[in-house]
């Protein structure tokens, strides 16, 4: 039987750590030593960013002496606007299982792209210093992340062609947007407009014949599309819309196998 430490003295060591806004210093100092043992292999590694919502409001820091509750960049970098979004990057191992958050940021919900697409940078030249190799980037589809990406990408025109390629001193890096979110977005698209292929234009998928093929398994005897409910077709709230698992059961290869057979 272990005895833990209290809540209290957990908190008081936490507060003996730095964890300032912006690029983490102590942070990278540790990540440092650390790279140093790695292999050359186990140094490529790819950049996740994502933010999560805050509520508005004001706090006093007494350790700092300063008010939180603004905008903050770090490194001196505040803005007379609330924050109401935290911004956290976080890097892990491409060929091994390492992953660490590196930098974190306090923004407002206007966030524009141009900000973002500083915060990225500035952030791979900090792994950069360090000797870890970014490889890609990962995040959701927002706007604002599809927007800055595409900055990146005219910034690193005269040097790449791809529009999801972009460089950062020198170095190659490939834009991606992770799985969850596009199937969310996928199925969206489908259930709002047609997608025809581009090879055969008289060939197109609708989400109708997904739904005719629903209702027709349902009078069998012996049903494929179980995981499929009523729900899924007539989503009358945006909170389902936003569920992964409804995305991925509608456009399942066991829907595209019924399809086939019917």
């Amino acid at each position: 039987m272990f005895i833990l430490p209290s809540k209290s003295t957990l908190l008081r060591y936490l507060h003996a750590i730095p964890f300032d806004t912006g690029v983490n210093a102590h942070i990278f100092e540790k990540l440092t030593s650390q790279v140093s043992r790695l292999m050359e292999i186990d140094r490529y590694c790819i950049l996740m960013f994502d933010e999560m919502s805050l509520s508005r409001g004001f706090d006093y820091c007494k350790r700092y002496d300063k008010v939180l509750g603004y905008a903050d960049f770090g490194c001196s970098r505040r803005f007379n606007k609330l924050a109401d979004h935290a911004l956290v990057f976080m890097v892990q191992g491409l060929r091994s299982s390492w992953k660490q958050p590196v930098a974190y940021y306090f923004t407002p919900s206007s966030l524009c792209a141009s900000s973002l697409k500083g915060l990225i940078t500035e952030v791979i030249s900090s792994l950069q210093r360090i000797n870890l190799k970014v490889v890609c980037t990962v995040c959701d589809q927002s706007s604002v992340n599809s927007s800055a990406l595409s900055q990146l990408a005219m910034d690193s025109r005269n040097r790449l062609d791809e529009d999801y390629l972009f460089s950062v001193k020198g170095e190659t890096i490939v834009s991606l947007f992770d799985v969850p979110h596009l199937l969310k977005n996928t199925r969206t698209t489908l259930s709002n407009y047609n997608i025809f292929d581009s090879r055969y234009l008289y060939q197109k998928a609708k989400f109708s014949f997904i739904k005719q093929c629903y209702e027709l398994d349902k009078s069998r005897r012996f049903q494929m599309l179980r995981k499929l409910k009523d729900d899924f077709f007539n989503m009358r709230n945006n909170s389902m819309k936003m569920k992964v698992g409804i995305a991925a059961k509608t456009l399942s290869f066991t829907v595209a196998a019924a399809i086939e057979t019917m």
